[in-house]
């Protein structure tokens, strides 16, 4: 009878401890992109990094965007995915409008056959994407703005994950450096 005991003793142990190292972890890992802003080459230009982390993989990626810095007009240059953590999905071409300063990315994983998929990204964190600004005028770093907006028709910063359920992720601005990643090869758009 005391070893029924013991052992339910142990199962309500593990009961206890195992959701508590579950809910431990999530704290370290949540669904979120961050959008680093730093200088670029001249003071004409911006390097805006895009990192994202998620607790679940993820197959399909959109993200749209706002920017604000003043009078000037900003100008999208380019897009790299190069060392990203999304490499190897396809990504559309970045539909960027100056008149209204509104960026549009999506990303989706890569089908070499009908039956192969690509492996989604999975749980983690990491660079997704750079982008590289610049303006007519010095590049206002400390008045610039960016938020995630709904564009047109129902664009939303969303994850698909593998399961096909989407994630609504939070989102930050910072005007700092990203932390530093390591390099994977990728591509630039």
């Amino acid at each position: 009878m005391r070893s029924w005991l013991r052992i339910l003793a142990l199962m309500l142990a593990a009961a206890t401890l195992v959701p508590a190292a579950w809910a431990e972890k999530g704290k370290e890992l949540q669904n979120k992109v961050t959008a680093y802003v730093t200088p670029g080459a001249t003071d004409k230009e911006a390097i805006v990094a895009i990192w994202m982390s998620n607790i679940n993989p993820v197959i399909g990626i959109t993200l749209p965007f706002k920017f604000a810095i003043g009078e000037d007009t900003l100008r999208l240059d380019s897009a790299d995915v190069i060392g990203s953590r999304a490499a190897e999905f396809l990504m559309t071409a970045p539909l960027y409008k100056p008149e209204n300063a509104t960026l549009l990315m999506n990303m989706i994983a890569k089908t070499d056959t009908i039956t192969h998929k690509m492996p989604p990204i999975p749980p983690g964190e990491g660079p997704l994407v750079t982008l590289y600004f610049r303006t007519d005028n010095k590049f206002p770093i400390d008045k610039v703005k960016m938020a995630t907006v709904q564009l047109p028709p129902e664009n939303v910063l969303l994850f698909v994950t593998d399961a096909y359920a989407t994630v609504n992720p939070a989102f930050e601005f910072v005007r700092k450096a990203p932390p530093s990643a390591g390099t994977k090869a990728g591509k630039k758009i």
